[in-house]
């Protein structure tokens, strides 16, 4: 059976976990070797939200079973159980809901407010129903050696069922009888149908924070694993070198933040490795207390000191794409590159992505000592529609197709008309005003500068307009909020970043360039940053860049016609 996610998070690597008891450990490990038929899925702590039937504000199933047979939600208690004149003692709770009730609340939720709206007539033709499995106690009797009426042996499973692979299997087929039972005219799921359930509720349900356009100062975006993304994840278990391709948005820093996890978790010293000093603090925060080591590389020169690792996951791989950082990281890693066990996370566009110089030779020393290096990903989970074009037509960018089906704002990349330079952070200002007055928040922002000698003015015109402004390495240091706040950085201290509205300013300094090649930069790793908008403040002369830009992309076009 296949288990998603593939292994059980530490407690303490995701603050918002709640706890896995030692009974769903055991189910979990089991599960992995039972097979029920050809097509089986468990998805393990699903999160439903905002339903009305039991008014609980939070549903969590602790097992989701699909397969051919139907669906089945599976509760899972371990420890003592309790239950004299109708109250329940269970978890460290006393309640007047059994178990049964629990897991029925929770199917009843998801069947509702979940399956039904997207499936339709399906849920009543097919089988599906509820179970609980106490991992830890032998079977409950009521009078007369009796079992309770609502923990019928029909649907309860005890210590015995979790012995073995095939006492579960029993335990489960049984289950799956006693709800077949209940509705003799429903019939088996098809493989389709089986991997149409799990794909809608995997992205809905098993959810773990992204790289966030919150940076901690809002409450972290969820985004769910895509279908390219899960295919990738089953990868890169069990190869021990890869490289893995995207463009900007794709999830790359997500897979790469999972893949450290999931190799800390399995008791391997692991470094995650970036040059970007922000995007490293950016990292550390979310992966607090895994055991997972965050290194900047832009730090590391100033620091003599080495540790060794099992396994290297090396993200933003273009901008370590020359040889004194490949001589760094052969240097940390057990067995060294050539040997040794790592993940490669980088971006294809290299001509207008990387931080520092890129090296060719160096890229390809990667990709020739790689196991696997898999097609480009091309799922963009990211940015808006309208942003993933203009991207390609200002940047002449690859960043994939977007997954994202329904754009926040209406007009999602919009170009300023300020009368000229000097004007641009006025127009900026009015722009970021009037997106407050419809609604959206100050820790919505992102204000990116060109370079770093327009910080400075750009804040003094910000506090003068009564719009509090906070600097990325205040928030990333310690990992704390600023509430209305609006974040001020250079386009290059925001890479690996994002948020929901990005406002860029001092492009037209770059506008006259002969090649362009600094504008095309900037506008590849500024836009990129946005989920749903993005906002050029821009004088005359850099319309007519953009122009030019949208020209040149025309022509490639015809001439590959």
């Amino acid at each position: 059976m296949k288990l998603i996610p593939s292994f059980i998070y530490p407690r303490e690597s995701i603050n918002d976990l709640v706890n896995v008891n030692e009974g769903e450990r055991r189910v979990f490990e089991l599960l992995k070797h039972v097979n029920l038929l050809k097509h089986d899925v468990a998805l393990h702590s699903l999160n439903l939200s905002n339903y009305d039937r039991s008014r609980k504000r939070w549903h969590e199933i602790d097992f989701l079973i699909i397969c051919e047979l139907g669906i089945l939600v599976v509760e899972v208690k371990s420890g003592s159980i309790e239950c004299s004149g109708g109250i329940w003692k269970y978890s460290g709770k006393t309640t007047r809901n059994s178990p049964a009730v629990q897991a029925k609340d929770n199917y009843y939720a998801l069947v509702d407010q979940y399956l039904r709206p997207e499936f339709g007539g399906l849920v009543d033709n097919m089988v599906s129903g509820w179970a609980c499995i106490f991992s830890d106690i032998a079977r409950i009797s009521g009078n007369h050696a009796a079992a309770l009426a609502e923990q019928g042996d029909e649907i309860t499973g005890y210590t015995d069922i979790v012995g073995s692979a095939s006492t579960m299997k029993q335990f489960l087929s049984r289950v799956y009888d006693h709800w077949q039972s209940k509705r003799p005219h429903s019939r088996k799921l098809t493989g389709e149908e089986v991997k149409a359930i799990a794909d809608y509720l995997r992205p809905d349900f098993d959810k773990v924070p992204s790289i966030s356009s919150s940076l901690r100062v809002i409450k972290a975006q969820m985004q769910g694993l895509t279908q390219t993304q899960y295919s990738r994840l089953s990868m890169l278990e069990g190869l021990p070198r890869l490289m893995v391709l995207g463009g900007a948005g794709t999830g790359k820093s997500f897979l790469a933040m999972y893949v450290a996890r999931k190799h800390s978790a399995d008791g391997n010293s692991v470094a995650f490795i970036t040059r970007s000093e922000n995007f490293a603090n950016f990292v550390k925060n979310e992966l607090f207390r895994t055991g997972v080591n965050v290194i900047s590389y832009a730090c590391e020169l100033r620091n003599d000191a080495k540790n060794m690792y099992d396994v290297l996951v090396i993200d933003e791989g273009q901008d370590l794409c020359d040889w004194d950082a490949i001589e760094y990281l052969d240097s940390i890693l057990m067995g060294g590159l050539e040997n040794g066990r790592w993940i490669w996370f980088g971006d294809p566009n290299n001509q207008v992505s990387p931080s520092v110089a890129f090296d060719k030779d160096a890229y390809n020393y990667y990709f020739e000592n790689a196991v696997h290096v898999p097609p480009v990903m091309q799922e963009n989970i990211r940015n808006a529609h309208s942003i993933v074009e203009k991207l390609n037509h200002w940047s002449h960018a690859d960043v994939g197709v977007s997954a994202i089906e329904e754009p926040v704002l209406k007009r999602n990349v919009e170009v300023g008309r300020a009368a000229d330079i000097s004007n641009e952070i006025r127009e900026a200002i009015k722009k970021i005003d009037q997106l407050i007055a419809d609604g959206l928040d100050h820790e919505d922002f992102a204000v990116l500068v060109a370079s770093e000698d327009q910080l400075k003015e750009v804040n003094a015109e910000l506090s003068n307009s009564n719009i509090k402004a906070i600097g990325l390495p205040e928030i990333l240091a310690d990992g704390t909020s600023a509430p209305g706040k609006v974040v001020v950085s250079t386009v290059e201290e925001f890479k690996g970043l994002e948020r929901p509205v990005i406002i860029l300013l001092g492009l037209s300094k770059y506008a006259d360039n002969s090649d362009l090649g600094e504008l095309k930069s900037l506008l590849y790793k500024g836009i990129s940053r946005a989920n749903h908008s993005a906002f050029i403040a821009a004088s005359k002369r850099l319309r007519s860049a953009l122009q030019v830009l949208l020209a040149q992309v025309m022509a490639e076009k015809v001439g590959a016609e």
